[in-house]
Order: C-alpha cells, then structure tokens, then sequence
C-alpha cells in the first residue's frame, strides 16, 4: 500500500512540475492529426473547375456531366460562381471570383466586346488553341480585338442555328448574346496559360466539352 501511494504521489509531482510539456505535446499531436486529416480532404487548386456566368442556370446537371467528363483529366469539383450583370457589385465579383477564383467566364456581349478590363485579363487565344476548339465545332466564331483574339462565342441571340445541339443550351438561359473568356490566372489552361502545367488544361477540355454537338 505503501508503494502504491509513493507512486501516487511520484505522479501527481510529475504532472504538477512537467504539466506544460504534456499539453505542449497534447498539442502538437493534435495539430499533425489535423493537418494529416485536412490534406486529404482539402484539394489543389487544379483539381478544381470554376466557371463565372451572369447567365441563368437552369439545369444543375451539368456539374456531374463535366465531372465526369474531366474525371481523367485529375478534376475532382466543378462550381459555378453565378453573378448578376446588373448588380453594383458586379465589377468587383468579376475582379475576384471572376478572374482571381474562376477558369472560365461565361459572359454577355455587352459586358464583353471591346472591354479594356476583360481583355486585360482573359487568356488570349492563339492560332492553335483556336484550331483545337474548331476541330470540335468548325462554326465556333472568336472575338477579336487589335489583333488579339480573347473569347469565342457559345450563343448568338440573333441566330438560333448557331445555338442548336450545343451542350450550353441545356443548362443555361441566355438573354443576348454570349461568349466564353478564360481567365489568365487559370491553373487549368495547361500549354495555352501562363499559371499552369501543361498537363492541367481541364479548362480547355471543359469549353471542348461544352462547345461540342450533342450525339
């Protein structure tokens, strides 16, 4: 009983003289089991799909269709940012969850054509990547501006045989006409973008996807 009671009191010392380095350790352990648990369920930003619209969604579907259709090219999430054109806080969401958040941009004419900030900051569209789009769609028209083309067009309000079978129509509500930018800071334009790797171009393969004829 003795013995019993010495190793009692040996631990209670312990613990009243050493109690911080417990907690420091208690801690610490804690800190790697979060950090540990959170990597895994956290993504990396090219595993990520954003497209920003102003257009009306109307068939929420297309999400797991892209998913799966991008499943081999490492996508695990595609989003939509869906903003309104005429809100006063429309330039800054633009600026942010447009350009900064987003890879593609689905946006009407009149916030589009001859737009200093939108040319800025979308993604020109060289000869190449204008033939890959067209190997899908050959009616596919782009937009062009001093020479640099910097979005192609996905409807055409005036036109409704340029819209018929594509995949846009399904999922969207277009009040005028509309076309699709791909922001600069995209991690996803894989060869065509300053900010990715080549073998991240799930943007390219989204607008492929979208731009294509339904079968």
């Amino acid at each position: 009983m003795k013995k019993i009671k010495s190793s009692s009191k040996y631990i209670k010392n312990v613990i009243a003289f050493d109690w911080w380095k417990y907690l420091l350790l208690f801690l610490a352990t804690s800190i790697l089991i979060y950090y540990a648990f959170y990597s895994k369920l956290s993504l990396k930003r090219y595993e990520q799909l954003q497209i920003f619209t102003t257009a009306e969604i109307i068939d929420e579907k297309i999400r797991d269709e892209l998913e799966k259709e991008l499943e081999d090219e490492g996508t695990l999430v595609v989003s939509f940012y869906n903003s309104d054109k005429n809100s006063k806080y429309y330039d800054i969401q633009l600026d942010t969850n447009g350009f900064v958040n987003s890879d593609i941009l689905l946006l009407p004419a009149s916030k589009v054509i001859d737009n200093e900030n939108i040319i800025q900051n979308s993604q020109s569209i060289n000869n190449e990547l204008k033939n890959e789009i067209l190997s899908v769609n050959s009616s596919i028209e782009f937009l062009t501006f001093e020479d640099i083309t910097y979005a192609l067009k996905v409807y055409d309000i005036d036109d409704s045989s340029y819209n018929t079978g594509l995949h846009f129509t399904d999922w969207a509500k277009f009040d005028e006409t509309y076309y699709v930018l791909f922001s600069k800071k995209s991690p996803n334009l894989g060869k065509y973008g300053d900010k990715s790797k080549e073998e991240n171009h799930s943007a390219i393969e989204a607008v492929k996807y979208l731009v294509s004829e339904r079968v």
